[in-house]
């Protein structure tokens, strides 16, 4: 299937009951796939430990925290490019913030908000919870073209969550982690997908290069920048 338009409420609607934005685990099926929209060339797929299905990344930055999110202990699922729809109430807090809601490009169509991972974990002893992270460049947050109407819209998506009391709602920026962690881990992820290292030898190379890191602290604390 080939890129998607978004024309009309029934283009939503259909691709809805088709199950975009919807399942967990294997299940999922993210709201938007790298065929569907532009960026920059830096669009990727990438094979998920913890889903088991394939994963939709559109930039270098998201599929970095990707690899951290699959190196800790306490995420137990990762669901990428997850849908916000334009309800009235999700209106209704654009206009209560004075925020214009976004519509799609040549349409009057409300735009569907997408965050960038919803990320389900679990601490020990605890019940699952659910973290909301956006992955952006800090230069895109400081554009002094786009770079308001970027921070507009990223507020707008945590009082959307937090309407649905969801407050773990945090930006990750490139500062989340650096080159060398992340061709570590990048190497250790494509060996284990091929079968060339054992989950439990994995998980012993990220315990001696990245103790107390990866697989020993919350994800949401570790690997974010508010």
């Amino acid at each position: 299937m080939g890129k998607r338009r978004f024309k009309t409420e029934a283009d939503i609607e259909r691709f809805v009951k088709q199950g975009y934005g919807q399942g967990e685990g294997s299940s999922y099926k993210p709201w938007l796939r790298v065929q569907d929209i532009p960026s920059l060339g830096r669009s990727r797929k990438a094979p998920g430990i913890k889903s088991g299905r394939m994963h939709h990344f559109f930039s270098d930055l998201e599929f970095r925290y990707f690899l951290l999110l699959e190196f800790s202990d306490l995420v137990v699922d990762i669901r990428e490019q997850y849908p916000l729809f334009a309800t009235s109430k999700a209106r209704d807090i654009a206009a209560e913030m004075g925020i214009q809601y976004p519509v799609f490009v040549g349409t009057q169509l409300p735009f569907v908000l997408t965050s960038d991972f919803v990320v389900t974990l679990q601490e020990p002893g605890q019940k699952k919870r659910l973290a909301i992270r956006t992955c952006k460049y800090e230069k895109d947050l400081v554009d002094p073209n786009s770079g308001l109407w970027t921070i507009d819209k990223l507020d707008l998506e945590r009082a959307i969550w937090a309407e649905s009391a969801i407050t773990d709602w945090k930006i990750v920026t490139e500062k989340v982690g650096n080159q060398i962690l992340f061709d570590n881990l990048e190497w250790l992820h494509r060996r284990y997908v091929s079968r060339q290292l054992s989950h439990k030898a994995v998980l012993e190379c990220v315990g001696l290069s990245f103790p107390q890191r990866v697989t020993r602290r919350d994800a949401g604390q570790v690997w974010t920048a508010d």
